[in-house]
């Protein structure tokens, strides 16, 4: 793998609020990507800005248009690189441009660097921790690297996921297959707890789902909706609720969320998590009907 100056193309060193633009091989980094300082919390909770309403599905033909992947992740540098080969398979039939982000680990990601320039993705290395508390502040700067890519979809990925085989494909078919043209997001997971109270045919491949996690697929015009951003939150000891203000902001524009009903991705982390090991290990996530063979 060729390096200049000790660094790999594309391996992006997010600067501090001091530095300025860097530039490495083959990427200029905009003042868009230098790390922001925390405002810190808001005092009072406050009133969540409902995103523009989307009035119709993103067409069908924009299923074989490029997509942006972006990746959260930290101190699981073996569990990205697997699902980095994963995607290195996909690629070979939809073109993508993967975001991959560390919140300051401060351990050895070679092996996902060199996947991710083999990719010709971008690697972000964030010289301090977002953590949980400021998930809602790492969120709004992954999509704005993102942004500029101009693609027409965006897959927000878990760094512990497993895929299936032929993941795109099953996941854009599915897309394909909701009825509401205000579908904003789909989530490739089948756990029961996306969709309480919802109900679906035994042949359906997608079900309504009452709330969005931090990951799954959306139109470009779901983020447009949302302006790139999640709102500052009050602080509190369990987490940002990004997925709590991206699900209000979408449901009261009148936008729906959906899930498939069989799970195209598994957590290979199922019982660990790094934002809420407690609560995880009390309640394990649940990949219904996951098949490695699409």
């Amino acid at each position: 793998m060729a390096r200049q100056n000790g660094q790999l193309p594309g391996f992006i060193q997010a600067p501090r609020k001091e530095s300025k633009p860097s530039k490495v091989v083959g990427l200029i980094i905009t003042g868009k990507n230098k790390q922001i300082s925390c405002p810190g919390f808001v005092s009072d909770p406050i009133t969540l800005q409902p995103a523009k309403l989307l009035i119709e599905k993103a067409p069908s033909s924009d299923a074989i248009s490029p997509i942006s992947v972006v990746i959260p992740t930290f101190r699981r540098p073996q569990w990205c690189a697997a699902l980095l080969r994963q995607l290195r398979v996909e690629n070979t039939f939809v073109p993508m441009t993967i975001h991959v982000h560390d919140d300051a680990s401060g351990i050895d990601y070679g092996e996902v660097k060199e996947l991710v320039d083999d990719l010709e993705g971008r690697f972000y290395s964030w010289p301090s921790n977002y953590g949980k508390t400021r998930y809602w502040e790492f969120t709004t700067e992954m999509w704005d690297t993102a942004r500029s890519d101009g693609n027409a979809w965006l897959l927000w990925l878990n760094d512990d996921f497993d895929l299936c085989d032929n993941f795109l494909n099953r996941l854009f078919t599915a897309w394909k297959s909701i009825p509401d043209p205000r579908a904003a997001a789909l989530i490739p997971l089948a756990d029961p707890r996306y969709s309480r109270g919802q109900s679906s045919t035994p042949l359906a491949r997608v079900r309504k789902a009452t709330w969005m996690d931090c990951f799954g697929l959306f139109p470009r015009r779901t983020l447009d909706s949302l302006d790139w951003r999640i709102d500052p939150v009050k602080s509190n000891d369990f987490s940002s609720c990004v997925n709590t203000q991206i699900s209000q902001r979408l449901k009261g524009a009148g936008s729906s969320l959906w899930q498939t009903t069989t799970s195209l991705v598994d957590h290979r982390g199922a019982t660990f998590s790094q934002m809420h090991p407690k609560l995880r290990e009390k309640e394990p996530l649940h990949a219904h009907h996951f098949h490695r063979k699409g």
